[in-house]
């Protein structure tokens, strides 16, 4: 979290570009972050923070994730890595996350390391880790099959949203 411009905290990983506005905003949108920099009048160079700034603006944490998402897919690296993505954000922005993420790893590998299991089906191979041992190599579907631990782990998270949702009338 740097006391800098979004266009800063989002070129940060890739400098060399950071007057390449059109490509800074498509890395933005892919992240989940058009309203933000739309609705501030400022665009990609509001100051983020008020450190420096009085009319600066304070991201939430999930904005703060989000622009950090933005900033490893603006790298344009050939192997994108995002360690729990989403631990900060609300269901629809983490679903939006993980869409861009699949979208960006069509043409490059990304590595994904999360504990929440629901998105799981996105991806090619889960390696599961248990105390820093393999324990598990496969696709959600193999796994479901054929590794009881992966099996009650998703099976327990996905059976509190059913829970709730039953629970909601939903």
């Amino acid at each position: 979290m740097y006391s800098l411009t979004l266009r800063e905290n989002i070129a940060l990983s890739n400098i060399e570009q950071i007057h390449d506005t059109e490509s800074i905003v498509h890395t933005a949108c892919l992240s989940g972050l058009e309203d933000f920099y739309t609705l501030s009048g400022k665009g990609i160079d509001i100051n983020l923070t008020r450190d420096f700034d009085d009319e600066g603006y304070q991201p939430s944490g999930g904005q703060w994730q989000k622009i950090a998402i933005s900033r490893a897919f603006f790298r344009n690296a050939g192997v994108i890595i995002l360690d729990e993505p989403s631990s900060a954000l609300d269901p629809e922005a983490e679903h939006f996350v993980y869409q861009s993420f699949q979208k960006i790893c069509r043409e490059k590998s990304g590595l994904l390391i999360s504990h929440r299991l629901s998105f799981v089906s996105l991806v090619d191979k889960i390696i599961l880790l248990q105390n820093g041992n393999v324990i598990g190599l496969g696709t959600h579907d193999e796994l479901i099959q054929k590794n009881l631990y992966y099996s009650e782990m998703y099976h327990m998270q996905a059976d509190r949203y059913l829970k709730y949702s039953k629970e909601e009338g939903l």
